[in-house]
């Protein structure tokens, strides 16, 4: 079997992401509504739901404006990673899928000395390139890191 073909794939925040967080925020605050409809109660039964809606809204935001963007390469045997508007040369990673939803993929990149990365991937950004870098991420050669396991398995 051959290795995945190297692929330079775009990775920005996309709409469908968006759409997805704020579909979540807005099911959690009517999920809130109906419970406070039904439920008689006061005091920290009423405020403990509504915060917890609100931290969980929270979160979706600021997750989606913490997310990366720039390029992701596969050389056909390492990943290697460049922020937008950066100069410098790509950052050799290990890339790990932890989410795969068909038309996106939520990705952890790791590099020596940095804190993970997260991506969000979707096919929109190059409908072109999509299967490549879907083969890429699910490709058997190793990781970026020597003695890694492979780029799609979960981390020790």
């Amino acid at each position: 079997m051959h290795g995945a073909p190297s692929v330079r794939y775009p990775v920005g925040r996309t709409r469908e992401l968006a759409w997805l967080l704020a579909s979540l925020g807005l099911a959690g605050a009517a999920s809130v509504l109906v419970y406070l409809i039904q439920t008689p109660a006061n005091g920290w039964r009423v405020a403990l739901p509504v915060v917890a809606a609100l931290l969980a809204a929270y979160g979706g935001w600021s997750f989606w404006r913490r997310l990366s963007e720039g390029a992701l390469r596969w050389s056909g045997s390492h990943w290697f990673w460049r922020p937008a508007g950066a100069l410098d040369d790509d950052t050799e990673v290990a890339v790990y899928v932890r989410l795969d939803l068909q038309s996106a993929l939520l990705l952890k990149l790791e590099a020596d000395g940095c804190r993970p990365l997260w991506l969000w991937v979707g096919r929109r950004l190059a409908p072109t390139m999509w299967d490549d870098l879907r083969r890429a991420v699910y490709s058997p050669a190793g990781s970026a890191v020597e003695g890694a396991p492979t780029g799609t398995s979960i981390p020790p």
